[in-house]
């Protein structure tokens, strides 16, 4: 135990001053007190070469990318579909967008009317005149496969998909009624003079547009679209000289009901019930899109929001405001708290993609 202690000892103390020896310190062996040791060399010098080379294929990868590709591409926006704003040629055949530099928005009038298509064709006087027929004249959908898949998409009867009969709005039980009260919510979105109806919980759309809940989803509810500047916006139609497109709308075709949708606008029935139902559909959906010289889209991706104007946030981006007469009406503490949460659900979900 006595001789292991010992030699023990002495290896502790040999590492020890091994150890002292190899500092930095003064006196030592890497003394650095006069400045860098003697005592060096090169190691790796294979790697040098290797090193140059790689900075020479990266200086040609980069001469490269700067002639086949676009810098600006680094910073500038980019609408709905992936295209750049400010850019005459994007990819995939996308839209020349050269004059138009600023990000804005439109209507997704996918997600915007959805709710009025649905409380038309789910309705109570649609069923009538889908499944059950008017004054002894056939449904309009003629096989009961179709009528069965009708009354599932809306939920009108007990199917897999459904859980429960769905809230679209409030049922039509008449045809005038179904006209009435659908031409009444499609006027506001339709109409810029109504704007104060639209986001007014007096109005026809009640508070649909009017709550929090609808702005914290503003990325469903409007495109993000390429514009020449921020001013752009629903006055632009009625203000410019360019005339405007018209579009009337149709659920997107992979929708559930867009056959229903096409059924009911194309109906060939004269008695005044379908009539009022087919007139409603053809005409109380029908908007004005911006020119193509404005907005190089499809008219359906053209259509702004009444009483939505925007400002110029930087950087190219434009940002959520409230035309003045609905601030009036809605108030300036409400307008700003839409506007700020409107701006930052798109800020979030732009971060985000």
């Amino acid at each position: 135990m006595v001789s292991c202690a010992c030699c023990c000892s002495r290896g502790g103390g040999t590492d020890a001053v091994n150890e002292k020896d190899n500092t930095f310190q003064k006196g030592g062996v890497n003394d650095l007190s006069q400045g860098p040791t003697k005592n060096r060399r090169c190691t790796d010098v294979v790697f040098i070469p290797i090193f140059i080379a790689a900075q020479v294929v990266f200086i040609i990868v980069t001469i490269a990318g700067l002639e086949d590709g676009d810098p600006a591409k680094l910073y500038r926006p980019r609408d709905f579909s992936g295209a750049y704003c400010g850019l005459e040629e994007n990819w995939n055949n996308g839209p020349n967008t050269l004059n138009m530099p600023k990000l804005s928005y439109t209507m997704n009038l996918t997600s915007v009317v959805d709710v009025m298509m649905r409380q038309t064709v789910c309705s109570s006087a649609a069923r009538t005149v889908l499944v059950d027929g008017v004054g002894g004249s056939p449904p309009l959908l003629e096989d009961q496969a179709d009528r069965d898949k009708y009354l599932c998409d809306c939920c009108l009867t007990p199917c897999d998909r459904c859980d429960g009969s769905v809230f679209n709005g409030g049922d039509l039980a008449t045809s005038a009624g179904l006209a009435e009260t659908i031409s009444a919510r499609m006027a506001e979105l339709t109409d810029p003079s109504r704007a104060t109806e639209l986001f007014s919980p007096a109005g026809a759309n009640e508070d649909m547009f009017s709550t929090s809940d609808f702005w914290e989803e503003a990325t469903k509810y409007f495109n993000l679209v390429c514009l020449p500047d921020c001013s752009v916006n629903s006055q632009t139609i009625s203000s410019s000289s360019l005339t405007s497109r018209p579009y009337t709308y149709a659920p997107a075709p992979d929708d559930d009901l867009y056959n229903v949708w096409n059924v009911l606008k194309s109906a060939t029935s004269t008695d005044s019930f379908t009539t009022d139902i087919k007139n409603t559909v053809n005409d109380a959906f029908t908007f004005q899109a911006l020119p193509l010289s404005i907005c190089p889209y499809h008219a359906s991706r053209c259509v702004p929001m009444p009483g939505i104007t925007f400002g110029e946030l930087g950087a190219d981006y434009c940002v959520f405001e409230f035309a003045d007469d609905i601030v009036d009406a809605v108030g300036g503490v409400a307008a700003a708290a839409f506007e700020s949460i409107g701006g930052s659900a798109v800020a979030t979900a732009t971060s985000e993609s």
